[in-house]
């Protein structure tokens, strides 16, 4: 049973009303196509930087950023970060702004991503059950929502570094109701800019099982990063720079995109190949280099591979 206990206190109903404010805000902005990528992309690699910063990966953002943007060669860190932006795109793919109940198999499948050389899943298991199903039954906010199942994550004993599970099942329930913004959001930031707090007021709360101080955080942590958010959209800030050029499709490209405009549309490499009459290299050189933009999702492994618009 899960045995945590909090209060909604003024401060932390106050605070989730105005991160509501500036949900409605920020999306109501004008943003351009290409803006609107840009913030995205940019989403995920302070994302992943921040998450693997806070776990004590001592990689710079703009290397993060970089690999995100050019694979190299596979290593431990280059896995890290690709996993990340894998386990992002599932999400964005599969569960944003999605009606239906969170289920076991979606943590399940953000569990083998964040963690592909465990088998360890059935044993944690039950515990992430009940946790879906308490959550399930509160009708609270989303970020409380998150919030708590973020918490409770850290907890198990089983994970031998939940907090990269813990932040992605965070990031999963946001998603579900809208409050990813788009991809835009990135409160790790907040979390790793003062990680000292981070892991404090984690430590804290599950020790002594009471979530207030905690939830507080967490909603003051995601309003600070709305008003960055929206500050940035204002004044065209961006927080990584890569040469314009790096954001151009070609033509090739931009016609992939317009042939899968309909919200079911999938391609393959065969399919760009036949279409396009190129070589099966440079299919898959316009499709990897949709997926690292964020804007294609992958399904599947070797010949057997599709893409869909995220």
């Amino acid at each position: 049973m899960l045995s945590f206990s909090y209060t909604i206190s003024l401060q932390l109903s106050d605070t989730l009303a105005h991160i509501t404010q500036l949900r409605t805000h920020i999306l109501s902005l004008p943003i351009t196509p290409k803006t609107e990528a840009k913030l995205a992309w940019e989403g995920t690699a302070i994302r992943t930087w921040a998450t693997l910063a806070l776990a004590q990966y001592d990689l710079p953002k703009h290397h993060v950023a970089t690999i995100l943007a050019h694979p190299a060669k596979p290593n431990r860190a280059t896995g890290m970060i690709l996993g990340q932006r894998d386990a992002y795109d599932f999400i964005h793919s599969s569960w944003r702004a999605n009606p239906r109940p969170i289920a076991v198999t979606a943590l399940e499948t953000l569990f083998t991503i964040a963690y592909p050389r465990s088998r360890g899943f059935n044993v944690i298991e039950p515990t992430l059950k009940e946790l879906i199903d308490y959550l399930a039954t509160e009708e609270e906010h989303p970020l409380t929502q998150a919030s708590i199942a973020h918490l409770y994550i850290l907890t198990l004993p089983e994970l031998p570094d939940p907090g990269i599970f813990a932040r992605l099942v965070h990031y999963l329930y946001l998603s579900k109701y809208g409050y990813d913004l788009r991809g835009y959001i990135a409160p790790e930031r907040v979390w790793q800019a003062d990680g000292a707090t981070y892991r404090r007021l984690s430590d804290t709360s599950a020790k002594e099982h009471t979530l207030t101080a905690w939830l507080e955080y967490m909603a003051q942590s995601m309003r600070t990063n709305l008003e960055s958010i929206a500050s940035d959209i204002r004044e065209s800030r961006f927080h990584i720079e890569f040469p314009p050029s790096f954001w151009e499709l070609s033509d090739r490209q931009k016609e992939i995109l317009k042939r899968m405009a309909h919200p079911d549309a999938t391609a393959t490499n065969r399919q760009v190949q036949k279409y396009f009459r190129v070589s099966q290299i440079t299919a898959s050189r316009d499709l990897s280099r949709l997926t690292s933009l964020g804007i294609l999702y992958p399904h599947g492994k070797g010949r057997s591979v599709y893409y869909t618009k995220i």
